[in-house]
C-alpha cells in the first residue's frame, strides 16, 4: 500500500490531486478497497485519513532528506 501512495504522490505531485485518484482507484477495485482496509487497520489508522496521514509523513521524510545534504560552499 506505501508503494502506491508513493507513486501517485510521485505522479500528481500533490496530496489532494493524489487523493482523488486514489478514491477513484477505490472506487473502481473492491479487492485494493480490502487492502486499503487491512492496511489501515495494521497501522493503527482510520481508513478515511490513512492515506493523507501516510502521504504527509512520506512527503515530509522526502523534505528532511534535503535537510541533511550541506553546502560545501557553506561548511565551516
Amino acid at each position: 500500500m506505501e508503494q502506491l501512495i508513493e507513486n501517485l504522490i510521485d505522479a500528481y505531485r500533490d496530496i489532494d490531486s493524489a487523493y482523488v485518484e486514489f478514491n477513484h482507484m477505490l472506487d473502481s477495485e473492491p479487492e485494493l478497497r480490502a487492502e486499503y482496509a487491512a492496511w489501515c487497520d495494521e497501522q493503527g489508522i482510520s481508513p478515511r485519513n490513512g492515506f493523507k496521514e501516510y502521504a504527509e509523513e512520506y512527503i515530509a521524510n522526502q523534505n528532511s532528506i534535503w535537510d541533511t545534504l550541506k553546502d560545501p560552499d557553506n561548511e565551516e
